[in-house]
């Protein structure tokens, strides 16, 4: 797979699909990981004197479309990049606009139903905004969407640094495993469990935490001798399993002292609720301290992360959870796929 590294972009108008999917609280940003991780593709292009159109998404869109608009970023992206951007919500004024300046940021894509479905019309439309597509959104590479595997179908496609640096980190990794490996499976969705068919194999200890232990619990279902299930937990007031508890935590921090290699999908808890967070935070501490080669595999273990200030002491913090998880599954993601396919035609 070959990258804007590869290429010369020199004065090119780049279509450029960035992870601009920040976390909003009351109309505020509060965490822009994956807006920062964005910059050096952005700058590498300006340095290059393209014409950057950015697109991108923020949540889920279904119903309150002002409350997910992209223009919430603008200004915080304009103070990354140090250059003025034009926001545009409508595909009429993009020429218009592109010319009174060299960055564009585009309305969220996921406002149109073509994106999610992948429609043709839409992924044309896109495609023929630029001469070159650069993809660089790790955390939505696993999705069938438009930006995703449609685009690539009729313009030049290329990675963009971000995406070409967090694939081949977590691509390497699970190549060149070292054991003792220790795979933590948090979170509430249950296709994470796939994963331990998998690499029943190569795993030394699968920690599970989050609502996949209780569904593992619940099902009473024998498990794999690999799978270490929590002891105890901490309760809500209607008597549900929130969060491990101390015992849990001392049995898995004991196992992962031992590992050498350690990936972490999925918190432990409902860390959001400083109630239910104890676990999720212990443990996160704990690794950290670790000399191990420390992956977190995206989404919430990536928010618990950043959330406790310990980004800089793993060895790498991903943007992208189901991505990982793809890869977790010996799987190649749909627009890795669509970006290789684009380059052999």
């Amino acid at each position: 797979m070959k990258s804007i590294l590869d290429i010369d972009i020199k004065n090119k108008i780049i279509l450029l699909r960035s992870s601009l999917n920040v976390s909003i609280k009351n109309n505020k940003i509060t965490n822009d990981f994956k807006l920062k991780k964005s910059i050096p593709t952005i700058k590498y292009l300006i340095k290059n004197k393209c014409k950057i159109i950015i697109c991108g998404h923020i949540g889920r869109p279904d119903k309150d479309k002002n409350k997910y608009s992209c223009k919430i970023i603008k200004t915080r992206l304009e103070k990354l990049i140090g250059k003025k951007i034009q926001f545009c919500n409508n595909f009429k004024e993009i020429k218009t606009k592109l010319n009174k300046g060299n960055i564009l940021l585009l309305e969220n894509l996921r406002f149109n139903k073509g994106e999610i479905n992948n429609n043709k019309d839409f992924s044309k439309k896109l495609s023929q905004l630029a001469e070159i597509f650069v993809q660089d959104s790790y955390e939505t590479i696993h999705r069938k969407h438009a930006s995703i595997i449609g685009i690539p179908k009729f313009i030049p496609t290329y990675a963009g640094l971000i995406l070409n640096e967090e694939h081949n980190i977590i691509k390497n990794s699970l190549q060149k495993i070292k054991k003792p490996y220790t795979l933590i499976l948090g979170g509430g969705k249950s296709d994470k469990l796939d994963i331990i068919k998998y690499n029943k194999n190569k795993i030394d200890n699968i920690l599970i935490g989050g609502g996949n232990a209780n569904r593992l619990i619940d099902s009473k279902k024998k498990i794999n001798h690999k799978i270490i299930l929590p002891v105890d937990f901490i309760y809500d007031k209607e008597n549900k399993r929130r969060d491990i508890g101390k015992e849990s935590i001392e049995l898995f921090c004991k196992l992962l002292k031992k590992s050498k290699t350690i990936i972490w999908c999925g918190p432990m808890g409902v860390f959001e609720n400083k109630k239910f967070e104890n676990g999720t935070k212990k443990i996160a501490q704990f690794i950290s301290k670790l000399k191990s080669i420390k992956i977190i595999g995206g989404g919430e273990s990536s928010n618990a992360i950043i959330k406790y200030k310990l980004q800089n002491k793993m060895t790498h913090v991903s943007t992208g959870g189901g991505a990982t998880l793809e890869l977790l599954k010996n799987k190649i993601p749909p627009g890795i796929n669509a970006i290789i396919k684009s380059q052999k035609n």
